[in-house]
């Protein structure tokens, strides 16, 4: 065996046994390029962009640079049109079917028919290959018009570019790194679907094999719960598209605080956000609820005064927050099932959502919460004991108005106090 096919069978080995391992892109990339570099591979600059399933973005660029490491870059849905990607070497590779390009970047020979090109010469490279390998996956397209696969460029600042033997060594790598690369796109997939539609705790427990029907698990958590008010008027007097943009403004101000918190969302029950904080310690999971609850009334109250400006109706919620013991688990039955939390404790931060119609103020915290908060906690209104519908055990509970909570846990330059509501705050039922 030649020192050439001893090195091409190490790396190939080392990629093999990268994906049994099941490690993530940017060590496979980093690792390879590493590895072709350490074997005598010139390797200055490698890039590999693969089209992925989130919801904040369709694409994600890795680029290894000799010394530095591994960085990656996320594009945003519809980068896909953008002027900068039609004009590179991996668009016009995929739109024509060609799966390997090279071209010289100096010398007699040096061709610059991308913009990239040109940069990269500048730059100081000399020598410019790309492979596109196609996964040839019939089951999702997964961004229009672009096929699933990964697209790679492998750049060198040598004189005289890539040798043959070069070429040799990086095709054998390209096409083990292209197995090696699916097996891990697929499972970062499977994480990114599983946490943008079970959440993170569900996500992980349902691909960690806790899919029986009847698993569970009892957690004690603070419940955590706001709903959007006269969501059918809205929808009638807006018009679909117009209300789900609304919704989702709503589900910013709302969902968007839970995570700024760290909070677990768990549901989206129609127009509504159920969510809940855990903690090893009770009292720190509370405050962190109460946190996330004025979080949550500051945005509405800056959306709510953008659309008084705008001469439209505002937002109108209300918020519950209780703690109790919570099933985590599976419902359903064996042909369609749901993960996802039960217990008397939804029901009540449910109920308790419900009084805010009624009372006057837009949360309302029940004393499992309040008995546990620090002395600089928002200062809460007794509203007496009260039988929730569906509990057999009265509980305590407290509102807590605007001009409490929203200083609370300000950020940095928020000084804004409410005194007085704004024009035509009332929540209709």
């Amino acid at each position: 065996m030649s020192d050439d096919d001893t090195i091409r069978r190490s790396i190939a080995d080392w990629i093999m046994e990268a994906a049994l391992r099941g490690v993530d892109m940017q060590t496979l990339v980093g690792g390879t390029s590493n590895r072709l570099l350490g074997a005598g591979v010139p390797l200055a600059r490698t890039h590999v962009s693969f089209p992925t399933l989130h919801p904040s973005f369709e694409a994600v660029s890795l680029v290894w640079k000799r010394g530095l490491g591994v960085s990656a870059q996320e594009f945003a849905h519809g980068s896909g049109d953008t002027r900068s990607w039609k004009q590179s070497p991996f668009y016009f590779m995929i739109e024509n079917g060609i799966r390997l390009l090279r071209r010289p970047l100096v010398g007699k020979s040096a061709l610059h028919d991308f913009p990239i090109l040109a940069d990269l010469a500048e730059e100081g490279f000399t020598d410019y290959l790309s492979f596109v390998v196609p996964f040839d996956s019939a089951e999702v397209s997964i961004v229009d018009k672009r096929p699933d696969g990964i697209a790679t460029s492998w750049v060198t600042d040598r004189a005289g570019g890539f040798s043959d033997t070069h070429l040799m060594i990086l095709q054998n790598a390209v096409q083990r790194l292209g197995v090696a690369c699916k097996l891990a796109i697929r499972e970062e997939i499977a994480r990114n679907v599983a946490e943008a539609y079970l959440g993170h705790s569900a996500g992980t427990e349902v691909l960690g094999g806790h899919i029986r029907l009847g698993d569970y698990e009892t957690i004690n958590a603070v419940a955590w719960f706001a709903d959007l008010r006269d969501s059918t008027g809205r929808a009638e007097r807006l018009g679909m598209e117009r209300y789900l943009a609304l919704l989702n403004g709503f589900l910013e101000c709302t969902a968007g605080a839970v995570q700024a918190y760290n909070g677990e969302i768990l549901a989206y029950p129609g127009d509504a956000v159920l969510a809940i904080f855990r903690d090893p310690d009770p009292a720190m999971a509370a405050e962190t609820a109460i946190a996330a609850a004025a979080e949550a009334r500051r945005r509405l109250f800056d959306v709510n005064a953008n659309l008084v400006e705008m001469g439209q109706e505002i937002l109108a919620a209300g918020l519950a927050v209780h703690r109790g013991d919570l099933a985590f688990g599976n419902i359903g039955t064996g042909g369609r099932q749901a993960f996802t939390v039960i217990g008397p404790a939804i029901n009540v931060v449910n109920r308790l959502e419900d009084m805010t119609k009624s009372q006057p103020f837009p949360v309302i915290v029940s004393d499992t919460v309040v008995d546990l908060l620090s002395t600089d906690a928002p200062t809460f209104s007794p509203l007496g004991s009260q039988m929730i519908r569906g509990s057999e055990v009265p509980l305590t509970a407290y509102g807590a108005a605007d001009d409490v909570l929203l200083p609370y846990k300000a950020p940095p330059g928020y000084a804004e106090t409410v005194l007085e509501p704004l024009p035509n705050l009332l929540e209709p039922a």
